[in-house]
């Protein structure tokens, strides 16, 4: 259970400390290549009950739903730049792992648009020991 809260704490401490800036325009007509992207999480694996494993996928969604204005009017170049950055640092944290883990926890972000439209696909895998990104 120490995990999870530690897990989501991290997705908070992410969502609060990651600043993006976008510049506005005079220009408020809405343009067909922006759009409202999100990201979603799912978890598996890692040696969790379903039942602790459904706790921890609610409190990432829930974290990552703090994140979604920052990914709102963007083109998918940028949303998805935004998204790998994220994945990037969410890897950074849990370089070292995750005390608890038994086997590999495999958390799954999805970027997608407002629609539910899946536009990329990364998957974190943690151990005890370490982490890495399959793209």
């Amino acid at each position: 259970m120490k995990a999870i809260k530690f897990i989501g704490m991290m997705i908070a401490m992410l969502a609060m400390s990651v600043n993006f800036s976008s510049c506005s325009s005079d220009d408020d007509d809405p343009v067909s290549a922006y759009d409202d992207y999100y990201i979603e999480c799912d978890a598996k694996g890692g040696g969790l009950d379903s039942s602790t494993l459904n706790t921890l996928k609610s409190e990432l969604n829930i974290s990552l739903s703090e994140l979604s204005y920052e990914l709102e009017g963007l083109d998918k170049d940028a949303a998805i730049y935004i998204f790998d950055s994220f994945v990037k640092s969410m890897k950074s944290e849990f370089s070292s792992g995750i005390s608890g883990v038994e086997g590999t926890l495999k958390l799954i972000f999805y970027l997608k648009t407002v629609d539910g439209k899946k536009i990329k696909t990364s998957t974190l895998n943690v151990t005890n020991t370490g982490c890495t990104i399959s793209w």
